[in-house]
Parts: C-alpha cells; structure tokens; sequence
C-alpha cells in the first residue's frame, strides 16, 4: 500500500494520457461519422430522384434538382455535360451516357464533403505512435531516476529502485495499449463508413446505368447507320418525287399542245 501510494501521481498522469488518446479519437471519429452520414444521406435522396418513374419526362427539372444538392451539384454539372439527349422520337432510352458514371462519381466525393481520407487513414498509425511516445518517455524518465539509486546505494536501495522501476513500467505500458486498441477500432469503424459509402455510390452508380444507360460504340455506330439510312430514304423518295413531278408535267404540256 506504501507502494501504491508513493506511484499515485504517476498513475493519475498515465490515465490521464490514456483519457487524452481518447478523446482525441472520440473527436476524430465524431467528425468523420458526421460527415459520411451526410454524404450518404444525399447519396439517397439522388437516388430517390433517379429511380423516380418519370425522370427520364422531368429530365431538365430534375437535373436542376439534383445540381442542387450538396458535395454532388460539381460533379452532377461535369457528368451532366456527358450525356446525349436523344429526341422525343428515340425507339430507346432518350438518355445515353458517353461515360461511365462510376468515374464521376467515386470516393472523391469524400473530399467535396468535407473528409480528409488521408488524415483518416494515417489516424490509427498516430494513435499507436502517440502511445509509444508517452510509453517510451516515462520510461526512459525511469530508467534515469534508477540509475541514480542503483549508482548512489546499497544492495537493498538498488533492489527497491528496480523493484519501482518495474512497477513503473507496467504501468507506462498502458499507453501503449490504449494507442493500440483505439487504433484497431479506429481502422474498423472507419472500414465500417466507407463500406456504407460504397454500397450508397454503387445503388446510385447503377440507378444512373438503369435511366441513362452507356453509348458504346455499337450503339453509336447504329445510330449513325439509322441516320444514313434515313438520310438515303428522304434522298431516293425526293427524286423519286421530282421524277414524278417531272413526269406529270410532261404528260400535262403533252395533252394541252
């Protein structure tokens, strides 16, 4: 108990490290959690746009509206600049993209709300390494004062300096563990985010596919023989009709002379 009660302040400063590291953690998971729940929150509401069974009739009231919306109205714009609008008159989908919509938008709209995934990512590696420093520290502020006593004593002095030392140092270690801990649900809660993310990209991603499906090249090209065709058509039925008018002219100056 003696003991105890001489390592009592140097208890309170290694809790109080450990409460440091997390509420340092606390903080920067909150953040993080704040804002990928906004992101996914307008990831479904574009979503509830795009499946609306007359989007592809409201095209132009609806793009409005979806340029409206946060972290997407940038990235709506370019990919709105991509599309073919077909005429009223299209046998298929009045909507073509000319570029897949998973390349507009990606995980690249963390930054556009707000999230720095490289400050998320290397998080975890400075928790432990936090941990480590105040580990690494106190110890090598432990390994001075004991060596002072051990140095400057006798036998039974030096045994009660390691006998501390030792103490001391399982206690140090605590702050090591709390960084490697906090690190580990750090790296799984924001694994578990950004999985949510995905999965809201990739229903919106195909939503878009669904209304607004890819002009491949076949498809280009077909539209382009469907217009040759038509342009051929409209040319053999103009001269068809100026042979005909031709035709009826001369029977008409025929009869009369």
């Amino acid at each position: 108990m003696a003991l105890l009660a001489q390592h009592q302040p140097k208890l309170y400063t290694i809790f109080g490290v450990v409460l440091v590291l997390i509420a340092w953690a606390m903080c920067s998971l909150a953040r993080f959690y704040a804002r990928t729940e906004s992101l996914i929150s307008t990831l479904k509401n574009a979503r509830e746009v795009i499946d609306n069974p007359e989007f592809l009739t409201s095209f132009e009231a609806d793009s409005e509206q979806l340029r409206a919306l946060p972290f997407l109205g940038g990235a709506w714009c370019a990919y709105r600049e991509t599309l073919i609008v077909l005429d009223d008159n299209a046998t298929s989908h009045p909507l073509r993209a000319t570029l897949p919509s998973d390349r507009v938008f990606d995980l690249g709209l963390l930054r556009a709300a707000g999230i720095r995934p490289r400050h998320h990512a290397a998080m975890p590696g400075m928790l432990v390494g936090a941990g480590l420093l105040f580990t690494f520290f106190g110890l090598a502020l432990a390994l001075a004062v004991a060596g002072g006593v051990v140095s400057g004593g006798g036998a039974a002095q030096s045994r009660a300096g390691l006998h501390r030392l030792l103490d001391a140092a399982s206690f140090k270690f605590l702050t090591s563990l709390a960084g490697l801990a906090l690190s580990i649900a750090y790296t799984g809660f924001r694994n578990y985010r950004l999985r949510l993310i995905e999965q809201a990209l990739d229903g919106f991603n195909s939503a878009l596919e669904r209304q607004m499906p890819l002009a491949t090249p076949a498809f280009l090209q077909h539209e382009a023989n469907e217009t040759l065709q038509q342009s051929a058509a409209l040319q053999t039925f103009g001269n068809e009709l100026a042979v005909s008018i031709g035709q009826a002219f001369d029977s008409a100056f025929g009869q009369r002379f």
